[in-house]
């Protein structure tokens, strides 16, 4: 599956590891590679040098064909992809599998070349124990992050109110500054301003998890998906609609913001 380009470089198709890796949609398989850019960065990459955003013409079976957004992923890439995946599908567990032999293997090899002895027994455990350890780590953030897709699939033909609308739509008078931070101190949304440093920016940003609902906030929103002018999958906080939406009016209220009943739905949209 390995592509070269021009200048000698290899790159892998996202779109052709979404197939190998188990994934029947896009939109899910790209979670994984977006937890995998984050993955990048967090480690001081620069995530351009290793995920290209590209396009990719796939047939549509009359013989017609349109472009659909890729990424081309160096090596590297490739691997945080599917450490990043859900192990759940035996695709991801062999593919994860595979890059922990290798990762293995390859460090035995270099402690071969820097050394002729032999790692002891007490090394080779501990190294076979973190393989362990982080492929715990790789099902727990899986368990915290698949429903997000089935969840945003249920509100497909009616998403609800953004947060914005809703605070102009039922909280007109209250500063939009004021009953954002109302939000956060009231733990409906997570609160991570400021807490990420960017290696490669060199200053501090939002969490990735910043604006998200928290247990609490889980009643009341839950994250839609949309792609940035970058073509880029982007995570916002909506509320449910129906009876989630009047439930959550009415707990702010109970907080102490004075809301208004809107005229009608046109004000929600």
């Amino acid at each position: 599956m390995r592509n070269t380009r021009a200048d000698g470089t290899d790159f892998w198709s996202a779109r052709d590891l979404q197939q190998l890796l188990g994934y029947e949609r896009w939109e899910r398989f790209e979670t994984a590679v977006e937890r995998a850019i984050a993955a990048c960065e967090n480690s001081g990459h620069e995530p351009k040098d290793h995920f290209r955003g590209a396009a990719k013409k796939v047939s549509l079976g009359s013989g017609a064909t349109r472009a659909v957004i890729d990424w081309h992923l160096s090596r590297y890439a490739a691997y945080l992809v599917a450490m990043n995946g859900d192990p759940r599908k035996a695709e991801i567990a062999a593919a994860q599998t595979y890059f922990a032999v290798k990762t293995r293997e390859a460090e035995i090899a270099a402690m071969k070349t820097a050394s002729p002895a032999k790692p002891t027994f007490a090394q080779a455990l501990r190294g076979w124990a973190d393989e362990v350890e982080a492929r715990e780590a790789a099902e727990a953030r899986v368990a915290e992050l698949a429903p997000r897709a089935e969840i945003a699939d249920q509100y497909e033909e009616n998403p609800g109110p953004t947060l914005t609308q809703l605070h102009k739509a039922y909280f007109p008078t209250v500063r939009a500054r004021d009953f954002f931070e109302h939000l956060y101190q009231r733990r409906y949304l997570i609160d991570q301003r400021g807490t990420r440093w960017s290696e490669t920016r060199q200053e501090w940003r939002d969490g990735h998890e910043h604006g998200h609902p928290t247990a609490k906030g889980k009643r009341f929103f839950y994250l839609a998906s949309r792609l940035d002018p970058n073509g880029v999958r982007r995570y916002q906080a909506r509320v449910i609609p129906g009876d989630a939406e009047h439930q959550l009016v009415a707990a702010l209220h109970r907080d102490g913001l004075t809301p208004r009943v809107p005229s009608g739905p046109a004000e929600l949209t």
